[in-house]
């Protein structure tokens, strides 16, 4: 009898362990998110940000944004002018990477605008993005997200809001 309780402790200190590696694992890393950002917003115009959020518990590296060329055609407006298309899509051109992002910071650049005329995005458009990165102290440890960003205004999650942030 005692050592099926022996036996069964050990089963439990075990299984307590394992998962506590495992989680500590899924938490101590860098965490890396998207989102498209209101900079300025009037009544005519809205221009963009594109940022990224280290809202994890170590700084990432060498990281890449990348998006499939078509689903950025159907986001973007036919009345967008071409010099646009450079500046504004920089950010997923294979040599763009950022060499270091430390846990708590964010890092962006200009994304784009809506307006009236010549408007670059589609309003409410959704892009698939992919964000990669490494964990800096394991050069092997590659972390890939898929998230989806939406042109949007980002002071409001409807068509609105009261008191708007001034920029």
């Amino acid at each position: 009898m005692e050592i099926i309780i022996s036996l069964t402790s050990l089963a439990i200190a075990l299984i307590a362990l394992i998962t506590s590696i495992y989680f500590y694992c899924k938490q101590f890393r860098p965490i890396l998110s998207v989102m498209v950002k209101t900079y300025k917003d009037g009544n005519k115009a809205r221009a963009y940000n594109l940022e990224i959020i280290n809202c994890g518990s170590l700084p990432a590296i060498n990281i890449k944004l990348s998006c499939n060329d078509e689903d950025l055609q159907k986001a973007i407006s036919e009345n967008a002018i071409p010099d646009d298309k450079k500046r504004f899509l920089e950010c997923f051109s294979e040599q763009t990477e950022i060499l270091r992002l430390h846990n708590g910071s964010t890092t962006s650049c200009s994304f784009g605008m809506t307006r009236e005329v010549n408007t670059f995005w589609n309003y409410m458009a959704i892009i698939p993005v992919t964000i990669s990165y490494q964990h800096p102290y394991s050069k092997k440890k590659r972390y890939t997200d898929n998230i989806n960003i939406q042109i949007r205004d980002s002071n409001s999650f409807t068509y609105g809001c009261w008191d708007s942030k001034k920029n």
